[in-house]
């Protein structure tokens, strides 16, 4: 069955992509509680954040249950440096990046953020690296569509959606109008995935 997006609701989602690369300020050295306690935070844990800026309530309002986070990521741990994979599009970048926490997680790209925790098996958390570490996700461009279909263009809660199926997981979609879409909360409000922390910062 095809994906039949409303032009409305599409136009709604690529400003909000515009959004999600613009409200990226840039490598921050501001520490939080994750940056000192690297070792709890694991390959595969899904990060997401209340991003900062004038549309952040707009991508809130796409989740549909709880409407909460704006972006999302998935964290990779190599040797206790922690990295979030994250696709964006904008004017110099078009597809996967790849921050260091501190950058993603910074104050001042957010007002909270919180990581949830897939219950993977040995074997799904081999399959969840391989799969973030795949050299072909470079190539891959922002879905400024919204196409589910597509696999070489991505949103990013797109993204984190279908390594969660080649993994073995089956978050629900959302959808609005006959528009099926990733919303941020479809990540974590299910019987799969648990709260490792939360973390809010003070304005």
């Amino acid at each position: 069955m095809r994906f039949k997006p409303v032009p409305f609701f599409c136009i709604a989602l690529i400003t909000l992509s515009l959004f999600c690369f613009n409200s990226s300020i840039g490598e921050s050295e501001i520490e939080h509680p994750f940056v000192k306690s690297a070792v709890k935070l694991q390959t595969g844990d899904l990060i997401l954040r209340e991003s900062r800026g004038i549309l952040a309530s707009l991508f809130r309002s796409m989740s549909l249950h709880e409407k909460k986070y704006s972006h999302a990521g998935i964290i990779l741990n190599s040797h206790d440096s922690l990295y979030v994979y994250h696709f964006l599009d904008g004017v110099d970048h078009n597809g996967l990046i790849i921050d260091n926490i501190s950058t993603f997680a910074s104050s001042l790209e957010c007002n909270s953020y919180a990581v949830y925790r897939p219950e993977y098996t040995a074997e799904q958390k081999k399959i969840v690296t391989g799969l973030l570490r795949n050299p072909s996700n470079k190539n891959k461009k922002f879905d400024n569509n919204f196409n589910l279909e597509s696999d070489n263009q991505l949103y990013c809660t797109e993204w984190i959606y279908k390594l969660l199926v080649e993994t073995g997981f089956h978050p629900a979609l959302s959808i609005v109008d006959g528009f099926s879409y990733v919303a941020p909360d479809n990540l974590y409000l299910n019987n799969f995935v648990k709260k490792v922390s939360y973390v809010e910062y003070k304005n």
